[in-house]
């Protein structure tokens, strides 16, 4: 609680606001791709209904399952397994994206809702697990501010879906939603310390 800020504590803290950039993307991903899908596939903005509530639904059993997974086998290895359900979730709601049409549209929402409901799973244990890894992380003295940085990020990975799904096509926003996460699982997997706390 008394050590400095710089370095290891900002470091965690970088670390936390690009995943959790990464985090605010997959989040509003569906709004910004459901029109796109209602005109290729033929479908009612009524028919997504199920995908955001599995997703919703998701979050929900993340946010208790690995912020109680977390007290457990510890804070970053429950962290990494909400990277992964990011990746895999995302990637899978691409390949369904990717092969629905019109006519297999029924079967594609299906399979999206399955898998929108895994990517849940990882949106939601992120914020809890980032909190509590900056916060166990950082000094009393500017671990509540840290923290209000770090989720603020949310929305700012919103904004970047908006600015994405004008340069690439709506199936694509998916993939980028699972490859970050990957990306992200192994270039923090070797750095990202253990909470203190935690170890303590």
């Amino acid at each position: 609680d008394s050590a400095n800020y710089f370095w290891v504590p900002f470091g965690i803290t970088i670390m936390m606001i690009i995943i959790m950039l990464t985090d605010g993307y997959d989040l509003f991903l569906m709004g910004h791709v459901g029109n796109h899908l209602v005109v290729d596939w033929g479908v009612s903005r009524a028919d997504l209904g199920p995908i955001n509530m599995a997703g919703l639904l998701g979050m929900a059993v993340g946010s208790v399952g690995l912020g109680w997974l977390g007290d457990r086998i510890g804070r970053k290895r429950s962290y990494f397994t909400c990277l992964v359900f990011l990746f895999i979730g995302s990637v899978l709601c691409y390949y369904a994206a990717k092969n629905g049409t019109k006519e297999t549209a029924e079967a594609a929402l299906w399979q999206m809702t399955i898998w929108r409901f895994v990517t849940g799973l990882g949106m939601g244990g992120v914020t809890p697990l980032a909190t509590t890894l900056v916060a166990e992380g950082a000094s009393d003295r500017v671990g509540s501010v840290i923290v209000a940085l770090v989720i603020s990020s949310v929305p700012v990975g919103g904004s970047l879906a908006g600015w994405a799904i004008q340069h690439v096509e709506w199936q694509q926003m998916f993939l980028i939603g699972g490859l970050v996460p990957l990306g992200l699982f192994f270039l923090f997997g070797y750095v990202l310390p253990e909470s203190p706390k935690y170890m303590a």
